[in-house]
């Protein structure tokens, strides 16, 4: 994580080629006025969250765009 508010949340994939990550707030009041440009460093390749559907490519990415609408997110990989 980087960003004003890193330390706010939690992501996390398992093996050298992960094809899972979780992204979860650590304390709730980080969404209180945004995450204010905190972002997550996703694995390189494409990535499908599971709860909204929501497609991201790797690399950096914003934590409110990973979010939406949900508490957490679980982004699959696509191109496995």
């Amino acid at each position: 994580m980087v960003g004003e508010l890193a330390d706010h949340a939690v992501a996390f994939s398992r093996g050298a080629l992960p094809g899972a990550v979780t992204v979860v707030p650590r304390l709730p009041a980080a969404g209180e006025g945004g995450w204010r440009g905190t972002a997550a460093a996703l694995p390189a390749g494409s990535w499908r969250n599971l709860l909204d559907g929501g497609e991201h490519q790797g690399g950096t990415v914003a934590v409110e765009d990973l979010l939406g609408g949900f508490p957490v997110a679980l982004l699959e990989r696509m191109d496995a």
